[in-house]
């Protein structure tokens, strides 16, 4: 089962944008923070990244530190608090996915399936994507496309609401991979483009960025854009090469191998065939059966019937071997070429059986596209009703605001109005303080006018009179 594990590997190295994002410090802090916790909860968290960045590194190194964040929060038992609650999700989705990356899909499905369902009130917004977007993962490896496709939209749709361009572009990547197993090439296209678009504006790594442009590169080969393939192709093995990627490097080299193919020039497609071969290590079949699939292809394409079937009698052999249905499926192809062209046709007719059984399989069937279909033009008919509501609601707003504009204005209206009034008043009044205090003033000034002239006649009444004293004695003189 050699392939099932690098295929996921491969398919965990794409989303590690989303493990990733748990992840905001360098490693050496990361153990420096360990060293210094003294809270369980501080401790966990520690715990927790340290797996996280162990995921696609070292797979035994991320299970010892999800066993040593399970001793500080067992997930069997049964926490009281929010905080703690949430530690014990953290611990769950380290140990979901280090299932994931085992290959042990149904068992990590089920956690990730519990932490939405179960423990949902506790889990990060990122944390929900992230584990939609496993989920996703999981489903596609088992070719239920339309779950898969429902899970990643979900995922697409947080990570977008988190303005997480690497979650985003991630969500977009995997939905058009799914495109391009159901041969819907241009759909495909579609979203990939987009997420190669969000992949070079943000900055991304060199290997995510490569790994856009070669499977765009297998898409534009598909739909018989030769020209926009090659391009898409060589940018992707430059990148691969400047990232010293080997697995990437490995990955590109077979598809120019099938690009030449495809254009018919066939000494170019043997030479990164022997590339492709030179590259694999001792035992590794999985690479074996590719490449021996591949030099039949091209045998079979330059009409050098026994070539083509002793290379694909090795690829079967080593496939059978391995039991993967992918390399079975690219194995069978070759020998149903390969004995059609020498002419073994009862052969070909038993691998071409097997072939079309292994297709339907991986390619999940007519059926199950004509469920994407469905579900797709369902999708896209909720999505205008949802328009048509958004609509209506913000026509009712628009009302709304126009109506409150309207109460406003009479409402600025009245009281400029109402002020108007108040400060004519206020004038009249004013007015009329003014004129009472003239005529008060013109009083005041007319009584002391009046008071005036009083004193003044008594002073002359008291200047011609004789005094109290001259009278009192001049009575005293007649009495003697």
């Amino acid at each position: 089962m050699r392939f099932k594990f690098i295929f996921l590997f491969f398919i965990l190295s794409l989303i590690q944008t989303a493990q990733n994002s748990l992840l905001n410090k360098p490693l050496n802090d990361l153990y420096k923070d360990l060293a210094l916790c003294t809270s369980d909860t501080a401790k966990t968290n520690m715990l927790c990244e340290l797996g996280q960045y162990y995921l696609t590194k070292d797979i035994d190194s991320a299970k010892y530190f999800l066993k040593e964040a399970q001793k500080t929060f067992p997930p069997a038992k049964v926490y009281v608090t929010a905080k703690e609650n949430i530690y014990k999700c953290k611990v769950i989705l380290l140990e979901a996915n280090v299932l994931l990356t085992v290959a042990k899909l149904t068992e990590a499905e089920k956690l990730f399936y519990d932490l939405l369902t179960k423990h949902d009130a506790f889990l990060s917004p990122s944390q929900k994507a992230v584990c939609f977007l496993q989920l996703g993962v999981i489903a596609d490896y088992q070719s239920r496309s339309v779950t898969s496709l429902k899970y990643y939209t979900r995922a697409y749709k947080l990570f977008d609401s988190l303005h997480d361009p690497r979650g985003t572009s991630e969500c977009l990547n995997n939905m058009g991979v799914i495109f391009y197993k159901q041969e819907e090439y241009d759909k495909g296209i579609e979203y990939l483009e987009k997420s190669l678009a969000i992949r070079l504006s943000t900055g991304q790594e060199k290997s995510l960025v490569a790994m856009l442009y070669a499977n765009l590169g297998n898409m534009y080969l598909k739909s018989g854009n030769a020209s926009m393939a090659k391009t898409k192709l060589d940018e992707g093995y430059k990148l691969f090469s400047e990232d010293k990627d080997q697995w990437g490097i490995s990955y590109s080299l077979k598809n120019l191998a099938n690009y030449f193919i495809y254009v018919k020039d066939y000494d170019r497609a043997f030479e990164y065939a022997n590339q492709l071969k030179n590259k694999l290590t001792n035992g590794d079949s999985s690479g074996m059966v590719m490449v021996n699939a591949l030099f039949s292809k091209i045998h079979f394409k330059k009409g050098d019937c026994q070539k083509s079937l002793e290379h694909a009698n090795a690829a079967y052999n080593m496939a059978k071997y391995l039991n993967v249905a992918v390399r079975m499926y690219e194995a069978v192809s070759a020998l149903k070429d390969a004995n059609t062209c020498a002419g073994n046709y009862k052969e070909a007719l038993e691998f071409t059986n097997i072939y079309i059984a292994l297709k339907d399989s991986l390619t999940n069937n007519k059926a199950s596209k004509e469920s994407l279909k469905q579900r797709l033009e369902y999708e896209k008919e909720v999505e205008q009703e949802l328009l048509k509501k958004d609509l209506k609601i913000k026509e009712a707003e628009a009302k709304q605001k126009n109506l409150i504009l309207v109460f406003v204005s009479a409402g600025l209206v009245l009281i400029v109005l109402f002020s108007g009034l108040l400060l004519k008043k206020f004038r009249e009044t004013k007015k009329q303080k003014k004129i009472i205090e003239d005529q008060k003033l013109e009083v005041e000034h007319k009584q002391k006018e009046i008071v005036d002239s009083i004193n003044y006649a008594k002073r002359i009444q008291q200047a011609l009179l004789p005094t109290q004293k001259y009278i009192s004695k001049s009575i005293h003189r007649l009495k003697n």
